[in-house]
């Protein structure tokens, strides 16, 4: 029972056609029941940042602002 559930959408990365969106990939029983998503604790990730261009410092910014606005700071 996560507090936290980081989503990282890599087929919209990639732009896989006929894939499905995170977002409906989490809307599911399972995750409806844990403490992440009764405290909106789901966080999506920037995807660009962190599947393909890990590493450099504007997507290392990006990540870093990813991480900060899911813990609130």
């Amino acid at each position: 029972n996560p507090d936290y559930i980081f989503v990282l959408d890599r087929d919209s990365a990639i732009a896989r056609p006929g894939a499905k969106v995170a977002a409906d990939v989490m809307n599911n029983e399972l995750v409806a029941r844990t403490k992440a998503k009764a405290e909106d604790h789901i966080v999506y990730l920037s995807a660009a940042s962190w599947y393909l261009a890990d590493g450099g410092i504007l997507s290392m910014d990006k990540m870093l602002a990813d991480a900060e606005r899911a813990l609130g700071l």
